[in-house]
């Protein structure tokens, strides 16, 4: 289409929108990857953060937008989920086996309070732990430890 760039414009200059409304918005051929984002307890702490939504609550929320809308369209759209935050990616590859779910780790570029996020070996050890579909990472780390993959 000939507006498809301004609408994409439009969208993308959103501040925020719902999942839902990228799933009405983005074309059906689009995949998506799906990134679950949740604060780790030490963010929660150096942050602030006191209410937050249950992991497992906050999966289902996530999940019921997107089967509702594979239900709705019989869409075909290919779809994973990844997350730096090891209890949510247990939490999705646990609750549903159709779609893949990626662990994402900085590979030991930072220090974080979750070991699993703290090396390429560590992510790579819970992913097959917990029989996630991968582990992805800064290049720089499969570099150093190519024996790893």
């Amino acid at each position: 289409h000939v507006d498809m760039p301004a609408r994409a414009l439009t969208f993308l200059d959103d501040r925020f929108c719902s999942l839902s409304d990228v799933f009405k918005r983005a074309p059906s051929t689009l995949g998506l990857n799906i990134e679950v984002k949740y604060p780790h307890l030490n963010e929660r702490i150096e942050k602030g953060i006191e209410n937050t939504v249950d992991v497992n609550e906050y999966c289902d929320r996530v999940l019921e937008v997107v089967f509702n809308h594979c239900s709705e369209h019989s869409s075909n759209r290919f779809i994973i989920f990844s997350s730096f935050h090891p209890d949510i990616v247990k939490c999705l590859a646990m609750k549903q086996p159709q779609f893949p779910v990626l662990f994402l780790t900085d590979a030991g570029n930072k220090t974080h309070y979750d070991r699993h996020l703290n090396s390429l070996e560590n992510a790579l050890e819970f992913a097959k732990l917990h029989h996630l579909f991968g582990v992805v990472t800064n290049v720089i780390a499969v570099l150093e430890a190519p024996q790893l993959i």
